[in-house]
């Protein structure tokens, strides 16, 4: 057999179980949550159920044993958030269970010409969709069961993911909130800080994923408009950055852009940092915020019945929107129910002209423009 064929046998087959083309992600690059040293790892192949990929969506990847190989290869790819690992080793491929501990279990050993008999055989088990929603905490009543899915495995990536964000956004506040008093002496409100550095978070998440914009200048004003532009933001929702001096802007920008990486960011990390970060006592009394988990969210869309509605006569509006939360499940659930063949910009405007939420904390809407 033909070592290089390897893989895109592997790849073949995927596609075969239902991997789209699009989510096959050759040379994925993705943030190491766990490693300072290595923060950013690679993987020839990466598998997902939905766009856009992030640990939460993934289900496979494929690996080389290229000098580094077996348990150790394995455990260096934990933060891609793949319970299914596939290691090709000279004529064989390695089937590698991903555990919450970081120390993968070796499950069976696949010979080069039964390449294709397993993954149809398997068909069922391995699957993008029953993968994904074995990974999610459901609330069916009877959960789909894969034995090689470790379900603390998620709660441990999330736990280690959310302490990083929750370092970066409290050291970007700081720093930049410090700035701002030195040159106008006197502390900035935190309502816009909060706006002016969740764009550029944004920002930072759109130049991550390779997204075209002009968020790939070093000028942070450039950087801002770009944003809000994507956002479609009128004068009422844009920032006043003459309030800030270039310098202040520029320097936020420098520490979002620089800092942990954002390819594999999720929509739900994206609600944790909202909820756990930014609210206080004070602020969850004034808005009356209470949080809703997104399984619960979730369980409560997929009762809709969209599919009784033409496609043009699907809308939803969510009041007391928060984060958005119901918001982004019904995106997800219309995605699903548009043809194939539509484009991302089709896509993006018929998710604007049908999506509507309401909400008056300034903090929660950020977070929603950004998750949607």
């Amino acid at each position: 057999m033909n070592h290089n064929a390897i893989p895109q046998r592997i790849r073949t087959a995927l596609r075969n179980i239902g991997y789209r083309d699009d989510l096959l992600i050759s040379n994925y690059e993705y943030a190491d949550s766990s490693s300072n040293i290595a923060p950013l790892r690679q993987i020839p192949i990466a598998g997902f159920a939905q766009a856009p990929p992030t640990y939460r969506n993934a289900c496979v990847g494929v690996v080389f044993a290229n000098g580094v190989s077996g348990a150790d290869l394995i455990k260096s790819h934990r933060s891609l958030g793949a319970p299914l690992i596939f290691e090709i080793d000279s004529t064989y491929v390695n089937r590698w269970k991903m555990t919450r501990s970081g120390d993968p279990e070796f499950i069976e050993r696949i010979e080069s010409k039964q390449i294709e008999n397993a993954f149809v055989r398997n068909k069922e088990k391995w699957q993008p969709e029953k993968i994904f929603r074995a990974k999610s905490i459901s609330l069916e009543n009877s959960p789909y069961q894969l034995d090689f899915i470790d379900i603390g495995l998620m709660p441990a990536l999330e736990g280690t993911i959310h302490k990083k964000l929750d370092r970066l956004l409290k050291e970007t506040f700081a720093t930049v909130s410090k700035l701002y008093e030195q040159y106008n002496q006197k502390p900035p409100s935190s309502e816009y800080l909060f706006r002016l550095v969740f764009r550029l978070i944004a920002a930072k998440v759109f130049r991550d994923r390779k997204f075209p914009g002009e968020w790939d200048s070093d000028d942070a004003w450039t950087v801002l408009h770009a944003v809000e532009a994507h956002y479609n933001a009128d004068s009422q929702n844009a920032l006043p950055t003459t309030h800030y001096r270039r310098e202040i802007l520029n320097l936020a920008w420098s520490v979002v852009s620089s800092a942990f990486h954002f390819q594999n960011l999720s929509v739900d990390d994206l609600a944790f940092i909202y909820e756990n970060t930014f609210i206080t006592e004070k602020t969850r009394k004034k808005f009356g915020t209470h949080s809703t988990p997104p399984s619960v969210a979730e369980y409560i869309v997929r009762k809709l019945p969209f599919e009784e509605l033409a496609q043009n006569e699907r809308h939803v509006l969510e009041p007391c929107s928060g984060h958005g939360i119901f918001l982004v499940s019904a995106m997800r659930r219309l995605r699903e129910l548009l043809p194939a063949d539509i484009s991302n910009k089709q896509r993006h405007r018929y998710f604007v002209n049908r999506l509507v939420g309401i909400e008056v904390d300034a903090f929660a809407q950020e977070v929603c423009r950004l998750s949607l």
